[in-house]
């Protein structure tokens, strides 16, 4: 089933001359290395059949892998993780595969599977790459991975080029000095000294919420934008209510970054003629 063959001839042929019939000849996808099929044939010249004969056809090796993503996720854990490819056996004669693959990126490394197994042809399995990211690398590059799948004897080469990129790991640290003598607002308002320092691998996207304040103070939150390795003060010019009569009250610092990280603080507002803004 599937074997097709075409008619063909060989033209005006003079006494004593001989010449090529070629015939197209179409086989399964999927048929073996090895495979033979018998093929009947006749010969006819004018519409007279002169001869039949049968012409045994063998399927010769034609090796071919195919390395593919599975639609898995190819970001790469900060410190190491593995990506998963799927493997195609797309020969026609049982084979094992044998893997190679490099990355266009100082610092990164990768192990492959060493130990294959044999596929039959059509046949398909997981493989794993576990991948290494420089230490300290940023999140947003991204590096190409050449990987190469071919017999032992090196035919049937695939090949596939893949982009990968460090997962953002979000991390963030909310600090005030040593000697600070907490949230100085005056009658005009006042910002805090609190520092803000991103310590993730990405850009951080983070919100600020000060919980307690009486009624009448603003603002009451705030977002901040951090780059990696940024650190940035809260931007909060906070405003007292006009009837405030410069008595110390405590609140609470919340601050949220984009990987849900919360850290708070406690800030006791206090009264001072002089305040720190921008």
């Amino acid at each position: 089933i599937g074997w097709l063959i075409g008619n063909g001839n060989s033209g005006i042929l003079d006494v004593n001359q001989s010449g090529t019939i070629e015939l197209a000849l179409t086989i399964p996808e999927l048929a073996w290395n090895g495979t033979i099929a018998s093929i009947d044939l006749e010969l006819s010249s004018d519409g007279l059949l002169l001869q039949t004969f049968i012409v045994d056809v063998e399927v010769i090796s034609q090796p071919l892998w195919i390395i593919r993503a599975t639609g898995s996720d190819l970001d790469v854990a900060p410190d190491g993780s593995n990506i998963t490819l799927e493997l195609a056996q797309r020969g026609n004669s049982p084979s094992r595969a044998y893997l190679s693959a490099s990355i266009d990126a100082v610092g990164w490394n990768l192990t492959l599977t060493d130990d294959m197994p044999f596929l039959d042809p059509g046949e398909t399995m997981t493989i794993q790459v576990y991948i290494e990211p420089p230490e300290g690398a940023i999140s947003g590059p991204t590096a190409e991975m050449t990987i190469i799948a071919r017999n032992g004897d090196g035919r049937g080469t695939g090949e596939t080029i893949l982009p990968l990129r460090i997962q953002p790991a979000y991390d963030f640290a909310a600090t005030t000095p040593n000697d600070w003598e907490g949230w100085q607002v005056s009658d005009y308002g006042g910002m805090p000294r609190i520092t803000i320092a991103n310590l993730g691998n990405a850009a951080n996207q983070l919100h600020v919420e000060l919980i307690g304040l009486p009624a009448g103070w603003t603002p009451t939150e705030a977002n901040i934008s951090l780059a990696w390795g940024e650190m940035k003060g809260v931007p909060i010019d906070l405003i007292p209510d006009a009837s405030w009569d410069h008595s110390n009250f405590t609140i609470e610092v919340k601050v949220t970054d984009s990987g849900g990280k919360i850290a708070t603080l406690d800030a006791e507002v206090l009264f001072s003629d002089v305040a720190w803004s921008t």
